[in-house]
């Protein structure tokens, strides 16, 4: 197995999101809409060990409430990408925090150091050559992942309108699948899984399927709520 290179750095959800113009565009999320149905059962298969979820309506009231108590969320996480064209999956580690309302920091440190963050509609991104701000108002791609970022830490993962969703469950998880209802989106993306911590109804772990046959996961570990985290971890100035 070669080492990582430059070319393999690990790259935030959506820094693959605009690959065509060769930019740091976007965190490779989009949001979500309440259009909940009943569930085939060839739908279900794809997903052993859950089950369609009964109520999805009482656990969108469930998330709420549970987003209500928490003000920041701070946690380490892994990342796994696997290429449609390699057999090797690139792996990375960092660290991620948030805070009320749609601030959003994620720190890469391994095998290379990227930072990216979203504070109320503007972006910072940083790798180990360069850092940028761009005001996320400009691109439409940004402002669906910051708010699917910001929906899925406060409580508000099934109220957007730019997904539609399906949701599952096991004992450990909710399973809230979704599919990008926008072209822009949807040329990327088959569908984005997110899987919610049915023990404090937090965000446990992304994943994302792309019509090329990628695939990334990124998975949240020693979650630490209401910490007190200083306005300068989310400085984009």
């Amino acid at each position: 197995m070669r080492s990582p290179t430059l070319k393999d750095r690990p790259r935030p959800f959506a820094a693959n999101c605009s690959r065509s113009r060769g930019a740091w565009a976007a965190m490779r999320l989009g949001a979500l809409h309440l259009s909940l149905t009943v569930v085939s059962v060839s739908g279900f298969a794809q997903y052993p060990g859950y089950r369609p979820v009964a109520h999805p309506d009482q656990l969108n009231n469930e998330l709420s409430l549970a987003a209500e108590k928490i003000t920041t969320i701070k946690s380490n996480f892994t990342q796994e990408k696997n290429l449609s064209m390699l057999a090797e999956k690139i792996n990375s580690e960092g660290k991620f925090w948030f805070k009320r309302a749609d601030k959003i920091r994620l720190e890469y440190v391994k095998p290379f150091r990227y930072l990216m963050i979203l504070n109320q509609g503007r972006m910072l991104s940083r790798d180990e050559q360069k850092e940028n701000r761009i005001p996320s108002q400009a691109n439409r791609i940004v402002r669906q992942v910051n708010r699917l970022l910001a929906d899925g830490m406060q409580g508000r993962i099934l109220s957007n309108a730019d997904f539609t969703s399906r949701v599952f469950e096991n004992e450990k998880y909710y399973l809230i699948e979704l599919s990008p209802k926008s072209r822009t989106l949807g040329d990327i993306y088959k569908n984005i899984n997110i899987f919610v911590d049915r023990k404090d109804f937090t965000v446990g772990a992304m994943e994302m399927l792309e019509r090329n046959g990628d695939k990334t996961v990124m998975k949240f570990l020693q979650k630490e709520l209401n910490a007190d985290l200083p306005e300068e971890l989310f400085a984009v100035h």
